[in-house]
């Protein structure tokens, strides 16, 4: 009975020693998880470092970027400012120093005032057909062969003042000789329209005193 209550104990022991961890598969144990995790810590640490550094990088790019724009754009403005001052400045100096050099500007001038010279109220048709023949031969077509090389108006325009009322006078008296005309005994209209030697007299004498005045003023 004692030997077996020896034996049991023995066995009780024995299994007690087995089933216990060993120091190095407690230290084996404990250390891997430490290590793993440094070593995670580690890397962890080095990609957020480099991660932090990376985006410094670009800001500065960018700053430098925009630094270089900023100036590109601040000389960009001076020399437009500089060529707009010498446009300007360019455009004075032509306006103050050369004399205003527009030929159709002069012609449509005058071209509206010789408009204005009308014969649609001469009721024959015969008076109106001459007249505005003559008004076309001995006013417009010299008139407008003179101003063909004046280039600015405003230096012949005084020639023109009173070409319009003289005109309409003209016109006016030829019509009251020409219902005068009519009015004799044995006389007709295509008769009395044909003595044009009075008006194309003065419509010539106007013609060439415009043609002097603006030969005179336009240079």
């Amino acid at each position: 009975m004692k030997y077996l209550l020896t034996l049991l104990m023995a066995l009780s022991l024995v299994n007690l020693m087995l089933t216990r961890p060993t120091p190095e598969d407690d230290g084996g144990t404990s250390e891997e998880p430490q290590t793993q995790e440094t070593t995670g810590e580690t890397t962890g640490s080095d990609e957020k470092k480099g991660a932090s550094e990376e985006p410094n990088a670009d800001d500065a790019s960018k700053t430098d970027d925009v630094e270089e724009k900023g100036d590109d754009d601040t000389a960009k403005k001076e020399d437009d400012g500089e060529s707009k001052d010498g446009e300007g400045s360019e455009k004075s100096d032509k306006e103050k120093g050369e004399p205003k050099n527009d030929p159709r500007e002069t012609y449509n001038k005058v071209i509206e005032q010789l408009d204005q010279i009308k014969v649609d109220n001469v009721e024959d048709g015969h008076e109106r057909s001459e007249l505005a023949a003559d008004i076309q031969r001995y006013l417009r077509n010299p008139i407008v062969d003179v101003i063909g090389s004046a280039g600015d108006f405003s230096k012949i325009a005084k020639c023109f003042k009173s070409m319009v009322g003289d005109a309409k006078k003209a016109i006016e008296e030829d019509v009251k000789g020409f219902k005068e005309c009519t009015a004799k005994k044995d006389s007709n209209a295509y008769q009395c329209s044909q003595d044009r030697s009075t008006v194309q007299d003065k419509i010539a004498k106007m013609s060439s005193k415009i043609a002097s005045c603006v030969a005179s003023n336009r240079s």
